[in-house]
């Protein structure tokens, strides 16, 4: 599966959910998209791949990052209009957040940034929590990542954790 972190990844991904998990349409179904970051690409590729959801839930923990409006096109204004399209603050390892979330989202994509959470077990049970029963949820992450490594490796030894 694709990590690229392009609109072109993420539609890869999302090609990959539909041809062999079977994820044919999401008609109705209210829909999380965990980590979208500054670009929004998972939510694109799903509005655009699969019209007809319920609502779209964009998420991620940096106010900062999800900027609004989100991308400038004529589906996104119509999905805003019709307050089918929503962007949330939250960090998935925050259990308060998902208390108003708690089995009411049939689907949650998190592609490349489960690699970036501190407690990923936290984050997993909150996710699980999240969906309704029967649900489901495409996790894609990083098993090793060089830079994540480096960069902890660094910040552990005294000598160099000052100036990272």
């Amino acid at each position: 599966m694709s990590s690229d972190p392009t609109p072109g990844g993420a539609v890869s991904f999302m090609k990959k959910l539909r041809n062999e998990f079977k994820w044919q349409h999401m008609s109705g179904e209210i829909v999380m998209d965990i980590g979208c970051g500054e670009f929004f690409s998972c939510s694109q590729a799903i509005a655009h791949m699969f019209p007809g959801f319920e609502c779209l839930i964009a998420s991620d923990k940096r106010a900062d990052v999800l900027r609004w409006p989100p991308p400038q096109n004529k589906y996104f204004e119509h999905l805003i209009k019709e307050n089918l399209f929503r962007v949330l603050v939250a960090d998935i390892e925050d259990s308060t957040f998902i208390q108003d979330y708690i089995e009411r989202v049939d689907r949650i994509v998190a592609r490349s940034v489960l690699h970036e959470v501190d407690n990923k077990m936290q984050a997993l049970k909150n996710i699980y929590k999240i969906l309704k029963p029967g649900g489901a949820a495409a996790i894609l992450f990083r098993l090793d990542c060089p830079i994540g490594t480096w960069t902890n490796k660094m910040l552990s030894t005294s000598k160099w954790s000052g100036y990272i």
